[in-house]
């Protein structure tokens, strides 16, 4: 449709705005209606012509539709305004245990202890440690900007695992305090390390044959366990309740992650994850 058929269109319903007129010049059918069709449709069909066309520029410009592509499988473009997650499409793999990621001992007249602070760390794995998106009620362990490094006498990094937590609260030692409705840390904590020196997954899929899903170019291994917590009937030892405990591991540029999720659930986990993976909090995690 040209301008001046445009303008005909819209004058049926009084004065319009100046931008609706350049919209339909952009955005004209192939094969355009000769005017005497147009006559014959009506006020009725001219009003609804235009309101159609106020939906669409309406919903162009949604922050979730037009400028905001959904993702397939795995995720949007990472340049997108935001990337967008089906979670139903996420594979949560079982997992039997998580061993912790527990420091070698090493010979002390061949090794030394060294705390890095921010600059030490930026250096190392450069902006990897940022993570752009904790959830609401959650604040980062006094910790977070420290690391005990271990290295050789030449200088060579032998242990290099960092740990990031973000909990809803801290006992005044700095360890995640529990919840009251359950006997549980509330938030996460995320291992790094170049070296790969994190804690072990054991999922319970025959011979191990994990499920990983794309987030960008990353693939994650996601995992899933209902976490007992106490305290334990004593005659039983059943535990007082269960809580969904999360687990994501990936690796990017060379270097390992793992987050552990306690009582977030899956849709803050893959969230968390994600924005890790793309740097940014801008991720749209849907049913």
């Amino acid at each position: 449709m040209d301008s001046k058929r445009a303008e005909t269109l819209y004058e049926l319903l009084g004065e319009i705005d100046d931008i609706y007129i350049e919209q339909a010049e952009h955005c004209r059918p192939k094969r355009a209606w000769p005017v005497r069709s147009l006559r014959r449709l009506g006020a009725a069909a001219a009003l609804a012509a235009a309101l159609l066309l106020s939906f669409q520029l309406w919903y162009s410009a949604s922050p979730v539709h037009g400028t905001t592509p959904a993702g397939d499988a795995g995720g949007g473009p990472a340049d997108a305004a935001s990337y967008h997650i089906s979670l139903s499409q996420v594979p949560f793999n079982p997992i039997d245990s998580v061993s912790d990621g527990a420091r070698i001992w090493y010979d002390p007249t061949l090794y030394h202890t060294a705390v890095w602070g921010e600059e030490e760390l930026t250096d190392y794995y450069g902006n990897a440690l940022a993570v752009p998106y904790v959830p609401e009620g959650l604040t980062a362990a006094p910790g977070n900007g420290t690391a005990r490094v271990i290295l050789a006498q030449d200088g060579t990094v032998a242990e290099d695992t960092v740990w990031l937590q973000f909990y809803h609260d801290y006992y005044p030692n700095g360890s995640p305090m529990l919840t009251e409705d359950a006997a549980a840390e509330l938030g996460f904590t995320v291992t790094v390390s170049k070296l790969g020196l994190l804690g072990d997954c054991l999922y319970l899929l025959p011979g191990n044959e994990v499920q990983t899903f794309s987030i960008g170019e990353t693939p994650v291994t996601f995992g899933w366990r209902s976490m007992p917590y106490g305290p334990y009937d004593p005659d039983t030892h059943d535990p007082a309740g269960f809580y969904d405990f999360y687990t994501a591991e990936w690796e990017k540029d060379g270097i390992c992650f793992q987050l552990l999720s306690h009582q977030l659930g899956a849709e803050e986990t893959v969230k968390i994850t994600a924005a890790m993976i793309l740097g940014r909090d801008a991720v749209v995690v849907e049913p």
